[in-house]
């Protein structure tokens, strides 16, 4: 809905409270549309070291680029989150890790555009409806078909145009005309307006 707003005086007020890593947005304009992998465990995810090490390896032998967010505390117990240099060597064209600075959000908190998003729970990871699921017995040859299935297959070209369908349903809804828009309108009437005019 910030886009909706064009009051000039407004413009260095914003909706998000973390800073924007540039780097990640520079790296992502040199890619092609549609050809990135967003990979994230979110906030609370905890996974062994020899769990990285096979979803590395994953992505790796995917061939495909892949911009992917790694929490200090992502890694269980007292194992390193160390990834192989040979890894790092072999993606080093194609692949941007992105380490956090807190464990709650991304410090690569830039917008994505263009990519496939895959975030792994590895209490289970699951799409039951084009029957792709990870879980905790990870292994890189899962993690390189899941992603080359995301990328190139038909599972992932029906999740994309999902996508962009609630893409352009959240655009409509919080477009001036929308619901979302209204919703919000209708609020600051009911409860900030009265506030206001006492």
């Amino acid at each position: 809905m910030l886009n909706q707003i064009h009051d000039e005086s407004l413009t260095s007020i914003s909706s998000d409270l973390w800073r924007e890593e540039p780097g990640c947005i520079e790296w992502l304009n040199d890619k092609d549309p549609k050809s990135v992998v967003y990979v994230n465990f979110g906030s609370i995810t905890v996974i062994t070291a020899h769990q990285l090490i096979e979803v590395a390896w994953g992505l790796a032998n995917s061939k495909k680029s892949f911009l992917w967010i790694i929490r200090p505390d992502m890694v269980a117990g007292d194992d390193a989150a160390v990834l192989p240099l040979e890894f790092l060597t072999k993606t080093k064209e194609r692949g941007k890790l992105e380490l956090t600075r807190t464990s709650s959000k991304s410090s690569c908190n830039c917008r994505v555009l263009n990519t496939l998003r895959m975030e792994l729970d590895f209490r289970k990871y699951s799409c039951a409806e084009w029957e792709m699921e990870i879980n905790n017995d990870v292994q890189r040859g899962e993690v390189e078909v899941f992603v080359r299935e995301l990328m190139d297959g038909e599972k992932g070209q029906k999740m994309r145009n999902k996508a962009l369908d609630w893409k352009n349903k959240g655009e409509a809804a919080a477009g001036p005309n929308g619901q979302s828009y209204q919703n919000l309108d209708q609020l600051i009437k009911d409860l900030l307006l009265p506030i206001l005019s006492k």
